[in-house]
């Protein structure tokens, strides 16, 4: 993949969110946020299976590019 297909795949997730605040809201309480959270939990147990990346990939796209720019949730990705 080259800069310029990664540029044009992240800058969405990249852009401000429309409203007063540019970064969006606390996406804590989402549950596509928990649920994310806990798929990459289950890297941490040795029982806790395989995370489901591509069902986890449409709530981490759709809450960074419209609910909020959450650091920890854009570190998964």
């Amino acid at each position: 993949m080259d800069r310029q297909t990664i540029e044009q795949r992240v800058a969405p997730l990249l852009a401000p969110i429309a409203g007063a605040s540019k970064a969006g809201d606390n996406a804590n309480y989402d549950p596509r946020h928990e649920d994310l959270r806990r798929e990459v939990a289950k890297l941490e147990s040795p029982t806790g299976g395989l995370p489901d990346w591509p069902r986890s990939r449409s709530g981490w796209a759709e809450l960074l590019q419209g609910v909020s720019k959450d650091f920890l949730l854009a570190s998964y990705v």
